[in-house]
């Protein structure tokens, strides 16, 4: 179906404004304003009887079908949605061939579908780990399922489906529920509508702004990093706030047995550190590198405290204690920040050139995470500041 008629089956149907049109704008296909609209104003409203929900296609799709795909989905219900909604689509059933006639032609850019060498561009990121992890999924179930269709287009079709399905509802039943003409709103971090409840369990979008002719109707994914919008949706935002890194105890590790030659493991007890551009200095890391690294003199003094010799380590135990801590906490982001394929200042140069999409995506993605790891190296050097070197 044409993009410029590509609302035309379900106008009525959704209850499109008149005010609202699709076509091609500067993010691919979406919804735009073509006169003004006052916040507040509902642009659509998608009735129940529209969408092609989990609970619609296992009910169609044979049992043992079903029983196959929970098994080989390892009990990952994610993995299972994207499985049979792919599966249905790829069937040409009654239910789901008109919604299929108005999917775009091409799956969007995604990492999955990337061959090696750009992949490349990724390493370090965790996009990259996502990305290849999906498409073996979803290989493993074209494989196991002896499905007639190429491997290559099952994948094509699976990253489509992902990225046309919404979920992040309160109500775990709209979980990768696919819903015409809704799933046409683009992300933006200040978007001009959203989606609330409307008559009858219909899923409306209303306007959150006023509108002028030529606005994109646009809504929030919900906070995700760059990573998570690359991996599923194939693009990347500019200053995401949402961007985030794990530091992981397995780094912590590494790290001790480089800087000081131990073998022993951090103790376990915590979390990974998630950490954002607004984390303080790594808070779990710490505590752990402060118990993996006291001392018999530490303990003595906690003991001479009337601690009983219990350490508490959500503080610093002791200055020689803490310049452990914190010169392991430093390899460990060192090591971290050197995984990725370019410094910071190259990619941040490069941002500057002429640079195609994907590769423009992908080092906005690794830059904003690169952003978060200095962010802590410069905590852990004002945390030297204060107790000395």
């Amino acid at each position: 179906m044409a993009t410029e008629s590509v609302l035309r089956h379900y106008t009525k149907l959704v209850n499109l404004h008149a005010g609202v049109v699709c076509k091609v704008g500067a993010r691919g296909r979406g919804l735009f304003a073509s006169q003004r609209i006052a916040a507040g104003t509902q642009l659509l409203a998608v009735p129940p009887a529209l969408w092609i929900t989990q609970a619609s296609i296992r009910a169609r799709a044979p049992r043992a079908l079903v029983a196959e795909v929970d098994a080989l989905s390892g009990g990952d219900g994610r993995v299972a949605a994207a499985t049979l909604t792919t599966l249905a689509l790829l069937s040409g059933e009654a239910e789901s061939a008109p919604y299929v006639a108005t999917l775009p032609a091409e799956p969007p850019d995604v990492p999955s579908l990337w061959p090696a060498e750009r992949l490349a561009a990724l390493d370090g990121s965790p996009a990259r780990n996502g990305a290849e992890q999906f498409a073996s999924l979803v290989g493993a179930a074209h494989r196991a399922l002896r499905l007639a269709a190429p491997e290559r287009d099952y994948l094509r079709l699976s990253c489509l489906a992902r990225s046309r399905a919404l979920s992040g509802f309160e109500d775990d039943a709209f979980e990768f529920t696919l819903v015409p003409a809704l799933d046409l709103a683009n992300h933006d971090l200040r978007p001009t509508a959203a989606i609330a409840d409307g008559d009858g369990g219909a899923k409306a979008l209303v306007a959150v702004a006023d509108l002028e002719p030529g606005d994109e109707v646009t809504i929030s994914y919900g906070p995700l990093s760059n990573a998570k919008l690359l991996r599923v949706y194939g693009f990347a935002l500019e200053s995401n706030p949402h961007d985030a890194v794990v530091l992981a105890r397995s780094e912590l590790c590494a790290a001790r047995r480089r800087v000081d030659g131990a073998a022993a493991p951090v103790p376990g007890g915590g979390s990974d550190d998630v950490l954002t551009r607004a984390s303080p200095l790594a808070a779990n890391a710490l505590r752990s590198l402060r118990a993996a690294l006291l001392t018999t003199e530490d303990a003595v003094n906690a003991g001479a405290r009337g601690l009983g010799g219990a350490v508490e380590v959500s503080t610093p135990v002791s200055l020689r204690n803490e310049r452990a801590c914190l010169d392991v906490l430093r390899d460990a982001l060192l090591a971290k920040l050197r995984a990725y394929p370019a410094a910071p200042d190259d990619d941040a140069d490069a941002l500057a050139g002429d640079l195609a999409p994907w590769e423009r995506h992908a080092v906005l993605t690794r830059l904003g995470e690169m952003h978060i790891i200095l962010g802590q190296l410069e905590k852990v050097d004002q945390a030297f500041a204060v107790i000395g070197r």
